[in-house]
């Protein structure tokens, strides 16, 4: 069903407004998170922007990501009943010559809820293809592909609703040979969380869709 005109998300027009990603709670607010190039120099950064049910914007452009020394990339969001939202993205680190992955969170008036904070732990390596998945009650878990010197895994870490990280990074796959990649994930009301994502060869010649459960802890079921 049509419910209104197409409109233009991004306020700059300029270079490449790219890689979005939106998330709607109950009520029908929403976020919108982008790759925007160049914003503030001539690496990649992320923005986003809020909306009521109507799809009427909630204010201007929302400058998420704050480091400027390489790409900010790959946007994912997710938002909970009250309309507080996260953000997370691949974020280039020079110190560690390779991609982690980033974070930060914003209130229902889009503020920004202390900086951006670190997610993964695994140095000099490619974080990317974040996906995250939040409860009505504000409590999420991200996921992503790690890319180390080895075959890429999934890993995975779950957040309360204060931000605060309840597990440390784990490993969502059990099978490691060949490349685990593109992980997907939602979470129920009750804190429960299905990530599925592309396996290599684990079922024969070519890539299968695997997944597996976890409680809100981030137990394996």
């Amino acid at each position: 069903q049509k419910t209104g005109a197409v409109r233009l998300a991004n306020v700059l027009t300029a270079g490449d407004q790219i890689a979005p990603a939106v998330a709607v709670n109950g009520p029908g607010d929403a976020a919108a998170a982008w790759s925007s190039t160049p914003q503030t120099g001539l690496f990649s950064t992320v923005y986003a922007r809020r909306y009521d049910s109507h799809g009427n914007p909630r204010g201007g452009e929302i400058a998420v990501s704050t480091l400027t020394g390489g790409n900010q990339q790959e946007p994912t969001v997710a938002i909970d009943a009250a309309g507080n939202f996260v953000i997370a993205w691949s974020a280039y680190i020079d110190s560690n010559f390779g991609y982690d992955l980033h974070l930060r969170r914003f209130d229902v008036n889009g503020n920004a809820l202390g900086v951006e904070t670190p997610v993964s732990t695994v140095n000099f390596a490619i974080q990317s293809g974040p996906a995250i998945a939040m409860s009505p009650g504000g409590g999420f878990v991200v996921t992503w592909t790690n890319s180390g010197s080895s075959a890429s895994d999934i890993s995975a870490r779950w957040f309360n609703a204060a931000g605060t990280a309840i597990t440390p990074e784990i490993t969502a796959n059990v099978t490691t040979a060949n490349a685990q990649i593109r992980p997907a994930v939602a979470m129920d009301a009750a804190g429960n969380s299905v990530i599925a994502w592309t396996s290599y060869e684990q079922a024969g010649p070519g890539p299968g869709i695997f997944f597996r459960r976890f409680d809100p802890p981030g137990t394996a079921l």
